[in-house]
């Protein structure tokens, strides 16, 4: 409707100009065929009679008649509905953005922590939950006890290729070597951090951080902080 009305408004703004030039152009004087060169005059009883002048008219033309403002007035709505326009096509364009990713992030590898229990041994595995092979590039993990560091480890042994639903350990350890955690009395506390990438879906790489801490019952439960607890 906007697109409509803006090109009516040009139409009749053109037209309006052509015709205000039209009205614009001199009259040409005419007397069979020929053009006066000046004015007549003439002596009467030595007297001289000027040619008979008429004022001409300084009247102002009406505003509705000028085309310049009719392009302003439809220039208005013609913004509007373009500016109306823009924010549609970048609203359109960050949805079609944002469902792309979507779609990457469901297809790709997603290398995530698990553990299983044997009394007091715990280990520790990645596993691949995505729909894509991925590829670890580095694992780091920590054991701390009451705050003082126990065991540290960086494996430079890791699998080549991890493909989906495929998992591998890459830590164990028994609680019951550490007495005060067995009593209660000191706080054990592990963390790791797998970096892999997508094989099929680009270079850049991912990262999953875990945080955890022996609980009450025997078992280990993620601690409150959320920058150790992510998966990118």
């Amino acid at each position: 409707m906007l697109k409509r009305l803006a090109i009516f408004g040009l139409l009749l703004a053109i037209a309006m100009g052509n015709a205000s030039q039209e009205q614009d152009r001199p009259k040409l004087a005419k007397d069979n065929g020929q053009q006066h060169k000046g004015p007549l005059v003439s002596l009467v009883n030595n007297e001289t009679c000027a040619p008979n002048t008429q004022t001409a008219n300084t009247k102002p033309p009406h505003w509705y008649t000028i085309p310049e403002w009719w392009l302003c007035i439809l220039g208005v709505p013609t913004l509007i509905y373009l500016i109306i326009q823009t924010d549609a096509t970048r609203k359109a364009a960050n949805a079609a953005l944002l469902n792309a990713q979507a779609v990457v992030n469901a297809e790709r590898a997603w290398i995530l922590v698990t553990k299983t229990r044997e009394g007091a041994k715990f280990r520790w595995k990645i596993k691949n939950f995505g729909r894509t092979p991925g590829r670890v590039v580095a694992i780091r993990h920590s054991i701390s006890v009451s705050g003082r560091l126990v065991q540290t480890a960086e494996l430079s042994c890791l699998p080549a290729i991890l493909a989906p639903g495929e998992d591998w350990k890459f830590a164990e350890f028994d609680v019951s070597n550490w007495p005060g955690v067995v009593a209660r009395t000191e706080i054990l506390h592990f963390q790791c951090l797998i970096q892999y990438r997508d094989v099929l879906m680009g270079t850049e790489i991912q990262e999953t951080e875990l945080a955890m801490v022996h609980d009450s019952v025997g078992s280990f439960s993620p601690t409150e902080s959320r920058e150790h607890n992510r998966a990118t």
